[in-house]
Parts: C-alpha cells; structure tokens; sequence
C-alpha cells in the first residue's frame, strides 16, 4: 500500500485500528512532522526532500510505524488533517457501513429476502427526489429466476434438455 516514488504516503497502523497518509511534498511532510510531534525528524537531513525519504523509506517508515502505534489512529488522523495533510481511516465493513455520509444518503437498505427476514444490502447511489429508486425484489439465490428467464426465449423441451444435461437446475 505504499507509493513507489513519495514517503510517507501508505497505510500505517495505531493501537486501534489503521490510518493513511498521502503526505504529497516537503512541506507537507514538515507539517506532518510538527503535527505529530516529531520535529527532529522533520531537521533529519536524509528526510528534509522526498528523494532522501524514498532512499531512506525503511528507516523513516520504521519510525513512523513505531510512533504511531502508542496512539489510537483516531487521535493521528486528528492531528495529521488538522494541518491539511491528506490521511483518513481505514474502516472495516461495519465501520464503513456507519459513516455518517452514508447513513445521511441512506446507503444501507433492509428488504425481504427468501433466505432471511432481516436482509441487509447497499442502497442505489443515485438520489432522484422525483423518480426515486424503488426497492423491488432482493438480489435472486442462485438459479432462483432460470425458468422464467429462460422460457421467454425457450421452448419447454429445449429446457428440459438443458436441465437433464445439468446445464441448469432442476427446480
């Protein structure tokens, strides 16, 4: 997860959960360094330009690693975006699924579905306050719409021959 050519821009991890931090140019990087508390780093002569940073990636990505993991990632993510500095969190499923911009445009949908009751899926994207998306039928089990797909466009012994062929299922 790392850039090949800018350092630091790659994922780091805290003592909860993990971070990324795009730090794009020196003076980014000299900002991230006084934000995090680490200004000897920022005077090391190896880190002052991104070229030394990238002949030095493993010894500075080593220290920052170190460093940031005596803090929770929130806390980094804070401090790092407070100076402009690109970082953001890297969320698991469920903490994605309760950012608040999602929650706000109502990505996560519940419907009926033939396996569960309490079926949970993603919502559409696309808002139309006119034409709003209409939640009809929950995504289909496996060959669960073969038949009538099918026998639009085939005859009953032409399905029948798929079927005893094992091309599709009996139902």
């Amino acid at each position: 997860n790392a850039h090949a050519n800018i350092v630091p821009y790659q994922v780091f991890k805290a003592q909860e959960g993990e971070f990324i931090i795009a730090c794009g140019n020196d003076l980014q990087f000299q900002a991230l360094c006084q934000a995090v508390g680490l200004t000897k780093v920022a005077e090391d002569p190896r880190f002052l330009k991104n070229s030394g940073r990238v002949t030095h990636r493993e010894e500075l990505t080593t220290l920052l690693q170190a460093h940031f993991y005596s803090q929770p990632a929130k806390h980094w993510v804070d401090l790092i975006h407070a100076v402009k500095v690109p970082v953001g969190m890297i969320n698991n499923l469920k903490q994605a699924l309760e950012e608040e911009q999602v929650l706000a445009r109502e990505m996560v949908i519940q419907m009926q579905h033939t396996l569960r009751d309490d079926y949970t899926s993603i919502g559409s994207p696309i808002k139309l306050s006119k034409t709003p998306v209409e939640y009809k039928k929950a995504p289909p089990c496996l060959g669960e719409d073969t038949d009538a797909i099918l026998s639009r466009y085939l005859s009953p012994d032409e399905m029948q021959e798929l079927k005893n062929k094992k091309v599709i299922q009996q139902r």
